[in-house]
């Protein structure tokens, strides 16, 4: 049984791990993230009509960033860049594959520039309203102005970041849009449409999103390690505690005991 719950600000995957038909020991981790961030990731490869051999940039590098680090690394991306300004987050980008951009310490523009002067063909917008600039002010405009600045000439961006929440307004420039004839396409994801190919490509090991979890947990210490998850000291976080369950085998009443994981983020996570 797989089941996915909004509740509050968080979002919250839960798996009975009993149903080997669905999963197994060495994939729990991975299937955690099917329903939710995994294809919002590659969403936004979608959106951007990513293929073999494009360059890509990934604002953000927070667990859909990286989930989105993995899709392109599968899809065949010939070089991924990731900006964001927390060091940890970008030291698991490089881990992932990707080259790490700190805004923190030189401008995203100039780097991009520096490492693709034609630009890169495919960008992904992860981050949406709540992004940062480098003095750390909210600044819902800046991914979306940056995306146009980077994207080469008939390229494509790509946004699954949260655009339809608080009340900030977005200004861009449309004219590299009108120059340079590139697209743009943005949604939510569409979990049930790709879960499937999601699971083929864990299943055979060309996907492990389960590299992103940062801490294994008893549900004693949730507290905690939400506060931790606020301050981005965690990653992604799994709450494992066992549950019993009762069923019939041969009309004789069994008990055993199963494990049941809990995946728990905040569903939108600040950086730029």
């Amino acid at each position: 049984m797989r089941a996915v719950a909004l509740v509050g600000a968080l979002n919250i995957t839960i798996i009975d791990v009993s149903k080997p038909t669905i999963i197994n020991s060495s994939t729990i981790h991975d299937d955690l993230f099917m329903s939710d961030i995994l294809t919002t990731g590659w969403a936004a490869l979608d959106f951007a009509g990513q293929g073999p051999g494009d360059t890509d940039t990934i604002f953000g590098a927070g667990p859909v960033e990286q989930m989105t680090i993995l899709s392109a690394a599968v899809r065949g991306a010939s070089r991924i860049y990731v900006v964001d300004h927390l060091q940890g987050r970008l030291d698991l980008a490089a881990a992932h594959g990707a080259i790490p951009v700190n805004f923190a310490l030189e401008g995203s523009m100039e780097a991009l520039r520096r490492f693709e002067p034609a630009g890169v063909t495919r960008v992904a917008d992860c981050v949406g309203y709540e992004a940062e600039d480098a003095g750390g002010n909210i600044n819902s405009s800046i991914v979306l102005h940056q995306a146009g600045q980077v994207v080469a000439p008939q390229g494509g961006i790509g946004v699954v970041g949260v655009y339809g929440s608080g009340n900030q307004a977005q200004s861009i420039d449309i004219k590299p849009l009108f120059m340079n004839d590139f697209s743009a396409r943005g949604s939510v994801s569409s979990p049930l449409s790709l879960g499937t190919q999601m699971l083929n490509l864990i299943v055979t090991g060309k996907l492990r999103p389960g590299s992103i979890v940062s801490a294994v947990i008893g549900i004693e210490e949730a507290p905690e390690y939400y506060a931790r998850f606020d301050r981005r000291e965690e990653t992604k976080v799994v709450i494992e505690f066992p549950f019993e369950k009762q069923f019939y085998v041969d009309s004789h009443l069994k008990g055993t005991k199963s494990p049941i994981l809990i995946a728990v983020g905040v569903s939108e996570v600040k950086g730029s």
